[in-house]
C-alpha cells in the first residue's frame, strides 16, 4: 500500500460484471470496476519473473482518509475473493474511513504488532534457555548452569516446555510442583524459584505487566503447605566424631590432590566448594589465615579461616606449578589446571570405604551411608559442642553459619580470631591424637 496524489481513472465508472473483470487479466493496470462504492478498483500485476507468465490479480480500494492524503488499501487476491465479495469488503472498509479511521495504518499496526509479539512469544523452554545463557557468566560455578537445565527439563519442560510463557497460569505451575512439594521438598523449592526468575525475566522482555503466577507470597502461598511444614530434614552421613583420628590417619596415607584438599577442609571446617576453589593469592600464611572471597560463600560475605599448624604443615607441602601452567593459581588444581570436582572428593572417601570388607566410614544415625565430604562439617560441630566447652558461637563462626540474631551478630563482628584460632588447633590435635584434652578451651 502507498501513498498516491492522482489516479489515472475516471472518477464515476461503468459498473462491470464479473465476466468482464476476468476479461481484464491480461491487461496490466487499475480498473475501475464501477458499483455501489466508489474507488474499487480491479489491479492486475505483470509476472516479474517469468513476463509472459501469469499475472498476480487483486481489488484494491482508494480513498481519501481523514487527514487529507489519499491510499490504496488492498482487500484482497482475485479470484479467491470474488467481485460481489470485494464490493461488499470495500463497503465495509469506507464505512470505517468514514468514521476517520485509516485502515493503511491500522494493517501497519496490526503487522507491527504481530512481528513485535513474534519476537517475545517464546515457549518456556526458549524463555528458559535464553534465561540460563543470560546469566550463567555471572554464576559463580558451571555446576549452577547444570542444574538449572537437569532441573528444568525433569520438572518443567515436560509439562512447560512447549507452553507459550504468556499463557502460562498457576494451573501450570501447581502441575509441576505438585508431584514433588512434599516428596521431594528441596528440589522442589528450587524448581518454584526458577520457574519464576525465568517468567519474570520474560515478562520483562515482552513488557508484560502481570502477576508472575510462580510467585509464592500472596499466590501459591495460598495453595501449597509450607515446607517447612512437609520437608523431612536429612543430615549429610558423616562418621561418629570419635572415629576422626583412625579415618584421618588413613586419609593421610592416602597419595593425591584430592585427598590433601579433603584433609585439608575438614581440618578447617569447610565446605567443598570453597576448599576446591582455594586460590593461593587468598592466603597470609605469615598471619596464619585464609580470606575465603564472598563469591564462594553461602552467605555472600568473606570468610576469615584462622589456620592451625596442621593446616600451615599440609600447605607448605603441597608441590607449586609453574606461574605460566593452567591452574597455577590454585591450592589443589586438577590435571587439567581446574578446581576439582566435588566427586573427587567423595571418591576419596569411597576408595577408604572400599579397603576392607565391608565400608568402614559410614553414618551409623542414617542406616550406615556412606560418609560425604560435607559430613565432617557436623563431625566438627558433634566434636565441639559434645567434648569441649568452646562456645557455641565459636563454632558457629568458625561453621560460617547464618548469625541467628542481632546479639550474637554484634558479639561476632570482630571475627573472635584468636579464640577461634584455639578452637581450629585444638579440632586438628584432636584429628591427630584422639579424644579431647581437658585443657582447651
Amino acid at each position: 500500500m502507498t501513498n498516491e496524489t492522482s489516479f489515472a481513472v475516471p472518477k464515476f465508472a461503468r459498473q462491470l460484471s464479473e465476466k468482464e473483470v476476468r476479461a481484464l487479466i491480461k491487461k496490466p493496470g487499475l480498473h475501475a470496476v464501477g458499483g455501489p462504492v466508489a474507488g474499487l478498483l480491479f489491479q492486475v500485476t505483470p509476472s516479474r519473473s517469468d513476463p509472459p507468465g501469469p499475472a498476480s490479480t487483486s481489488w484494491i480500494l482508494r480513498r481519501t482518509v481523514a487527514d487529507g492524503s489519499r491510499v490504496k488499501y488492498g482487500l484482497g487476491p482475485f479470484p479467491e475473493m470474488g467481485l460481489a465479495a470485494a464490493r461488499q469488503a470495500a463497503l465495509v472498509t469506507a464505512g470505517k474511513i468514514a468514521e476517520g479511521l485509516n485502515p493503511v495504518a491500522e494493517r501497519r499496526k496490526t503487522r507491527s504488532k504481530a512481528v513485535a509479539h513474534k519476537l517475545t512469544a517464546l515457549t518456556f523452554k526458549q524463555a528458559a534457555e535464553a534465561f540460563i545463557a543470560d546469566h550463567e557468566q555471572g554464576w559463580t560455578h558451571h555446576k549452577h548452569s547444570q542444574q538449572w537445565r537437569s532441573s528444568l527439563e525433569t520438572y518443567a519442560y515436560p509439562k512447560l516446555g512447549n507452553v507459550l510463557v504468556e499463557d502460562i497460569e498457576i494451573s501450570h505451575i501447581k502441575a509441576v510442583l505438585d508431584p514433588i512439594w512434599t516428596t521431594k521438598s528441596e528440589t522442589a523449592s528450587r524448581v518454584r524459584m526458577r520457574l519464576e526468575k525465568v517468567i519474570a525475566a520474560a515478562d520483562v522482555k515482552a513488557a508484560r505487566q502481570r502477576k508472575n503466577p510462580a510467585t509464592w507470597r500472596g499466590n501459591l502461598d495460598t495453595l501449597l503447605p509450607k515446607l517447612s511444614k512437609v520437608q523431612t530434614v536429612r543430615n549429610q552421613p558423616a562418621i561418629p566424631f570419635v572415629d576422626m583420628p583412625e579415618f584421618m590417619a588413613e586419609l593421610r596415607s592416602m597419595p593425591g590432590v584430592g585427598a590433601r584438599c579433603l584433609e585439608f577442609g575438614i581440618l578447617c571446617a569447610s565446605r567443598s566448594n570453597e576448599v576446591r576453589g582455594a586460590k593461593w593469592i587468598e592466603f597470609n600464611l605469615e598471619a596464619a589465615t585464609w580470606e575465603i572471597p564472598a563469591n564462594r560463600m553461602k552467605m555472600d560475605k568473606a570468610h576469615l579461616v584462622p589456620l592451625s599448624e596442621s593446616a600451615l604443615a599440609l600447605l607448605a607441602a603441597l608441590p607449586r606449578l609453574a606461574k605460566d601452567e593452567p591452574g597455577a593459581d590454585l591450592v589443589f588444581p586438577s590435571n587439567k589446571g581446574e578446581p576439582l570436582s566435588d566427586a573427587t572428593l567423595s571418591a576419596c572417601i569411597k576408595r577408604l570405604n572400599a579397603k576392607g570388607d565391608e565400608p568402614r566410614w559410614v553414618d551409623p544415625k542414617q542406616g550406615n551411608a556412606p560418609a560425604v565430604p560435607h559430613g565432617f562439617r557436623s563431625v566438627f560441630k558433634d566434636w565441639c559442642t559434645e567434648t569441649t566447652s568452646f562456645a557455641n558461637e565459636l563454632s558457629e563462626a568458625a561453621l560460617a553459619h547464618k548469625i541467628a540474631n542481632a546479639v550474637e551478630g554484634a558479639y561476632r563482628r570482630g571475627d573472635l580470631l584468636d579464640r577461634r584460632r584455639a578452637l581450629m588447633t585444638a579440632w586438628a590435635d584432636f584429628c591427630a591424637t584422639g579424644p579431647a584434652d581437658p585443657r582447651w578451651r
